[in-house]
């Protein structure tokens, strides 16, 4: 293994929660808020730094960031 978790890492999300690994929406429509590629997720920012950690030595390109297209994180990591 090279990591662990030890919680959920999630897509963003507006207008509800995660419960034992599943989104509960709030409002009429809840399902709507799941996947906010507008906003940053965790599993963005695990997925870019995992990108820019490994680009980082100079002979790999030496990166300083990494991007991500949100649209491209279509499932979370759960941990339970």
């Amino acid at each position: 293994p090279v990591r662990s978790s030890t919680a959920d890492i999630t897509t963003a999300f507006t207008g509800g929660s995660y419960v034992n690994g599943r989104y509960v929406g709030s409002g009429p429509q809840p399902t709507t808020g799941r996947d906010d590629r507008a906003n940053e997720s965790a599993l963005g920012d695990l997925v870019a730094n995992a990108l820019r950690d490994t680009l980082a030595p100079s002979n790999l390109g030496g990166a300083q960031i990494g991007v991500v297209n949100p649209g491209g994180l279509r499932a979370e990591l759960l941990y339970a």
